[in-house]
């Protein structure tokens, strides 16, 4: 289907159905590249399909080299992205900020109305009701045991959250409070969550596993 861009980026981040049509934003994932002091490659950009090899640029959130969440939520198209802020796309080749984290939000999510946000260092998941974002907590307590969050589900009518460095998955319970669900064998990081026929699978690093829940 072509490339993304004429940019200098390494890669395609999410991608999202929004509205009908399919969304990508590009990134490059390299940290290292990324870190370096005078980084090599260009800002990432929002990008849709047009069909045969045609992707039409939606225009640059910010001066990121990472996007990393894509959602369709309330008619409207949102981001995440590596300079710790929300965006929300104008329609056109903006993006306005609509929120700010202590640090980027990875992964983004919804369920009941509300748009999720994972964050990194400090970890937490935030929620937003259209106009305000509001912090949920960390999902294991305690920022030696979770200090980033990778992905978000929605199991049972239940968000679920995964953590690093020690590879749990956490309930966010109707009550606010967080229960953990356990770790998925020695894993360190889980940034696959995915319902199928009815329960919960997760894929971890590193040894390259798939586990399903069992509640």
């Amino acid at each position: 289907c072509g490339r993304v861009g004429d940019r200098r980026t390494h890669g395609v981040g999410p991608m999202i159905v929004h509205r009908g049509r399919l969304y990508a934003a590009t990134w490059t994932y390299d940290w290292n590249r990324v870190g370096i002091q005078q980084p090599l490659d260009d800002f990432g950009s929002v990008y849709r399909y047009d069909g045969g090899t045609t992707w039409t640029d939606c225009g640059q959130p910010g001066r990121c080299r990472r996007i990393f969440g894509l959602a369709s939520y309330r008619g409207k198209l949102y981001l995440s992205a590596e300079d710790a802020r929300c965006y929300v796309w104008d329609g056109q080749r903006h993006w306005v900020v609509c929120g700010r984290f202590p640090n980027y939000a990875h992964p983004l999510g919804i369920h009941d109305g509300r748009l999720y946000a994972g964050v990194l260092n400090p970890a937490g998941v935030w929620s937003y009701d259209g106009s305000t974002w509001s912090p949920l907590g960390n999902p294991q307590g305690d920022e030696k045991r979770c200090d980033q969050i990778h992905a978000i589900e929605v199991y049972r009518g239940r968000i679920h959250a995964t953590t690093w460095p020690e590879g749990h998955v956490c309930r966010l319970e109707p009550d606010g409070h967080w229960t953990d669900c356990g770790r998925l064998g020695d894993a360190l990081e889980i940034n696959a969550l995915n319902v199928y026929n009815g329960q919960l699978y997760a894929g971890t690093i590193p040894r390259a596993e798939v586990f399903r829940y069992s509640p």
